[in-house]
């Protein structure tokens, strides 16, 4: 009776925990796509649901807020030398939003402008999206390298999650030096 030979396993190396992660703008963009649907929420909202709205206000605006955070701290300092104009415009239309969030945030909700006010932070929301995710986006994708994007992801993510759990997130390296970095 033959027997039959058995050929050893083939050995695979490991997958780098960093290929796991999504790239920084697969998951800035996942981010995107989460207020986009908020805001059609918001849109959809009744005209008298003023608790709803103030609900889904209050949630853009912490998504925004941690969204923005993340980008001025980790991803912009690395664009700056790619392209500084679009970079330091993009910092500046995080200023504008913040803005309107302070703006809508002293307006009750059962005013007859606060819709509007969201409509106008919509629309601002949605001129800084198409510019990242048409422009600057991809030309740090294609200067930094897939590597670097991914490194990236996951520094997102860290901090991202830092930020979810209630951390102060200016105790960590990538963001405390934010301020210094326009």
């Amino acid at each position: 009776m033959a027997t039959a030979t058995k050929t050893p396993a083939k050995k695979t190396a490991p997958k780098k925990t960093v290929a796991k992660n999504p790239d920084a703008v697969a998951f800035l963009e996942s981010q995107h796509r989460e207020v986009e649907a908020l805001f059609k929420k918001l849109e959809d909202a009744g005209d008298d649901a003023t608790k709803t709205k103030l609900s889904l206000f209050q949630e853009i605006a912490q998504k925004l807020g941690a969204h923005a955070q993340l980008e001025e701290t980790i991803l912009y300092p690395e664009g700056k030398p790619i392209d500084p104009d679009m970079t330091l415009e993009a910092y500046e239309e995080h200023d504008v939003v913040k803005a309107l969030i302070a703006k809508i945030e002293a307006t009750d909700p059962s005013d007859e402008t606060f819709m509007a006010k969201c409509t106008v932070l919509k629309e601002v929301v949605e001129h800084h999206v198409e510019e990242e995710e048409e422009a600057y986006f991809p030309e740090l994708a294609k200067k930094l390298g897939k590597e670097r994007m991914q490194e990236l992801g996951a520094e997102l993510e860290a901090a991202f999650a830092a930020l979810a759990s209630g951390e102060e997130a200016q105790k960590k390296p990538a963001l405390k030096a934010a301020s210094k970095l326009r």
